[in-house]
């Protein structure tokens, strides 16, 4: 169904009835909630006991302006707010705060006159639940204090209350079920000058969707996508990539997520002036697309409050909706979108949300080998799902006293189905209790040092129990480390792609067939105005600019590659996927074609192929250089048009280890890896170099003049 809305109920529509006793009875055909936001009490028939009257106050609120304190009374006194409600079997759900003095100042709540549940001392905001059963119901909040002393600020506060009441209440519903995150196309980058937009192409998608998918979500380091603060523009290179890809998602009906996947330390209590500005113009350059857009505020926010995060996403969702009313904005919780943290979420002032969270438990099975935890996990392998005590491995020595051997001490606990399904149903109530949509936006296990057959059981358990709790999901990741593709493979989807995994996520399984590289026979690309598909972007650049596409006097096409200000020995690469046999291509006399130019007349570098490096000891990744300089090209500023024949590269040698070999004459043409650009013989401080039309080509033709 193209672009459906999803739609939160939170409308009261309701009739006055006459209780039993004389007093009014809200009653209603939806769920219905009070968050105080008119102000005062007037949305339900509230009543007040006790002594001084519960307040609509303005300086403690859970979401938006307000919530409702209970108020200020003596020793020995109590203050009640009440209401009446016709209601439907379901769960009754509030948040409170408390300040009082512990253990003997209370807040209590009642449903038809029998204590629920009470809190007293320092108690921050959280969410209640409660079942009601189907009748009428009397709901009560009671503030009460003992004879003596007060502590803190001596009152409680509750919000966000919502009601089960009479009449058929649908399921929240999203228009997507399953797909995958497309990672590492506008990631790992330091700005959009460094895209490699042909990393991915529409026929990606299509192969996508071809497995039974209907949502990618695109991880997107979206700050970098600006020229920084305070006005944080967004640079129009990233839209011109960008729109391309919509417009291949609309064609395809496909549901594209553009997930502000904006990395680095801990989320800052002021990202607000930088999600604010950013998200504003991108729902003012995609208002007018179509519902199969959507926008996710921030992945994974972390160190941060949950009451503090909920703020800054309620002004992101108030300025999105300030230019862009129509498309559905995803939403997730502090705490690195864990589904513990999604009880602390507010019900936001929007009815256009899906609310997400991340599934990798347990950690110890799911990233066991990553490098990027604290501590590292690398030293962690073999770790079992299910839990298994005969293949259960020991603690690695270096991470012994850490929360990684506590982990692992726990595991026969935690390293079951049963408990991977108990968590999500976490998940599942909160999606329950607020009839919200709600979406997985991530689960998956690292394969480094896991054993497959177990990590394929482990998304088989995931994927199935979030199905069947009516919960959508993009599985992390398609191409990466946590992938749909056999470890240690190019990745092609003819050939390539984990057939149980595929099978075990309920995808379609295409026929797979078995590679063979064969030699290159023709001439092929590495860059025209874009980087060639099938072919990596891998620099090494320490300090300085890489910028792919600039258009400062290309010498074809839009755009050139600028490259200055980098240390000596940075690079920047071009890795085949798969690698090359070049060896025909050298035997035949085929070259290196590309366009240079450069400003300093002493200016020099290089330029070569690395081959494949081995599982033999004695191996390394050989290096074919050739020395490019003012004896080849003439440095005054203009374009040179060069052709280095391939066998007219020499072996240099090759750096592994963390050391130098020297060269036996062992480099591999049949296995090129890769071609780079080097600053071999210093940096290039100063020094502007561009380049563009790289080719391997057939000398013969005569090229440009």
């Amino acid at each position: 169904m193209c672009g459906k809305l999803i739609y939160l109920v939170s409308f009261v529509l309701a009739v006055g009835l006459v209780s039993n006793d004389g007093g009014d009875i809200a009653s209603a055909s939806a769920l219905v909630s009070e968050d105080f936001e008119t102000g005062d009490f007037g949305k339900f028939p509230w009543q007040h006991y006790g002594g001084t009257n519960w307040a609509v106050a303005s300086w403690q609120s859970l979401s938006g302006a307000y919530s409702a304190q209970a108020g200020a009374i003596e020793d020995d006194e109590s203050t009640t707010l009440q209401v009446t409600i016709d209601c439907a079997s379901g769960n009754i759900t509030f948040h409170c705060k408390v300040s009082s003095e512990s253990g003997f100042d209370y807040l209590k709540f009642y449903i038809d006159g029998e204590e629920q549940d009470n809190w007293s001392g320092d108690e921050d905001w959280a969410e209640e639940s409660f079942p009601v059963t189907e009748g009428t119901r009397t709901f009560e909040w009671t503030y009460s204090k003992d004879s003596s002393m007060a502590e803190g600020d001596d009152t409680a506060w509750i919000d966000d209350i919502v009601f089960p009441v009479g009449g058929t209440i649908e399921p929240a519903e999203i228009p997507f079920k399953r797909g995958v995150n497309l990672t590492g196309w506008f990631q790992y980058i330091s700005s959009v000058r460094q895209i490699q937009f042909t990393k991915f192409t529409k026929q990606d998608l299509i192969n996508i969707k071809s497995l039974g998918c209907d949502v990618i979500r695109l991880p997107i380091d979206l700050h970098l996508m600006t020229n920084g603060g305070p006005d944080y523009t967004i640079d129009p290179l990233f839209y011109y990539f960008l729109d391309q890809i919509i417009d291949w998602a609309e064609e395809l009906e496909l549901h594209l997520i553009l997930d502000n996947h904006s990395s680095g330390g801990p989320t800052d209590p002021g990202i607000g002036d930088i999600l604010v500005p950013v998200w504003t113009q991108m729902a003012q350059h995609y208002k007018d697309r179509s519902t199969y857009i959507y926008y996710e505020v921030l992945n994974e926010p972390h160190e941060i409050s949950d009451t503090k995060w909920n703020e800054i996403q309620q002004e992101v969702i108030d300025a999105i909706r300030a230019v862009d009313q129509k498309h559905t904005i995803i939403v997730g919780p502090a705490g690195w979108n864990n589904f513990n943290n999604l009880k602390f979420m507010p019900r936001y002032r929007d009815d256009n949300l899906i609310y997400t969270f991340h599934f990798y438990d347990p950690f110890v099975f799911t990233h066991q080998g990553a490098g990027w935890p604290t501590p590292s996990l690398e030293p962690l392998a073999g770790v079992p799902f299910p839990y298994d005590a005969a293949l259960m491995p020991d603690c690695p020595p270096e991470l012994e006293n850490t929360w990684i051997s506590s982990n692992l001490a726990d595991y026969r606990n935690t390293g079951t189905p049963e408990h991977v399904r108990e968590l999500i149903d976490i998940a599942a109530d909160f999606k329950t209790a607020r009839n919200v949509p709600l979406f997985c936006g991530e689960f998956g296990v690292l394969m480094f040092n896991s054993n497959d057959e177990d990590r394929i059981y482990w998304y088989n358990v995931v994927r199935s129990y979030l199905e069947e709790k009516g919960i959508a999901w993009t599985m992390w990741d398609y191409k990466g480390g946590f992938g749909l593709f056999e470890q240690g493979t190019s990745a092609l989807f003819d050939y390539d792609l984990n057939i149980p995994l595929v099978e075990a996520l309920g995808l379609n399984a295409p026929p797979q067939k078995e590679f063979v590289l064969m030699p290159d026979v023709n001439e092929f690309d590495i860059y025209l105005d874009y980087i060639a598909p099938k072919i990596i972007e891998s620099s090494n650049i320490s300090k300085g600019i890489l910028d792919y596409y600039s258009q400062d006097n290309p010498a074809s096409g839009d755009f050139c590659i600028h490259w200055t200000g980098v240390d000596q020995y940075n690079n920047f690469s071009f890795r085949f996927s798969p690698v090359k046999d070049l060896s025909l291509l050298v035997d035949r006399g085929f070259a290196i074609d590309f366009w240079v130019r450069c400003d300093s007349p002493n200016a020099k570098i290089g330029i070569r192929f690395l081959d494949t490096k081995t599982d033999d000891q004695n191996d390394h990744p050989w290096r074919m250089l050739y020395t490019i300089d003012r004896n080849v090209a003439v440095w005054d500023g203009r374009w040179n048009h060069l052709q280095i024949p391939l066998n007219e590269f020499f072996e240099h040698g090759s750096w592994d280890n963390d050391r130098w070999y020297s060269p036996v004459g062992a480099f591999d043409w049949t296995a090129t890896e890769r071609f780079e650009i080097v600053s071999e013989y210093s940096d290039l401080t100063g020094i502007h170099f561009y380049f563009d039309d790289i080719r391997v080509v057939n000398p013969n033709p005569a090229g440009r003049d």
